[in-house]
């Protein structure tokens, strides 16, 4: 079931799954899907903290239909751009038929 957002706000993201094996990702994307797209502000930032890698730059939040596979470390890219985020977290909001993931991404200042 695709999930609905406000003009503006829907993506398409590439996801690649980190290989912590290999410690590297794949060449081409494993899931493209539209998902909602908002930059966190400075308050939900802070509560966020640094997480993966101090020197976090910018910070998103991607809700995702619950039935996506991401992942803490996969790669993201967004509208097919150049800009790499990382996803930080994850986590699952909502109830039912309500049900998604919520996964915060950021670009890396060691990136």
């Amino acid at each position: 079931m695709a999930r609905r957002f406000r003009r503006g706000n829907a993506v398409k993201v590439q996801i690649f799954h980190y290989n912590s094996t290999t410690g590297t990702y794949p060449g081409t994307a494993e899931i493209t899907t539209m998902c909602g797209y908002f930059q966190l502000d400075r308050h939900a930032s802070a509560l966020e903290g640094s997480g993966a890698g101090s020197g976090s730059l910018s910070k998103y939040d991607l809700i995702l239909d619950y039935g996506v596979d991401v992942r803490l470390n996969d790669k993201v890219l967004i509208n097919a751009e150049t800009t790499i985020y990382k996803v930080m977290r994850i986590f699952e909001a909502g109830s039912g038929r309500n049900r998604q993931q919520r996964a915060t991404i950021a670009t890396d200042a060691q990136d």
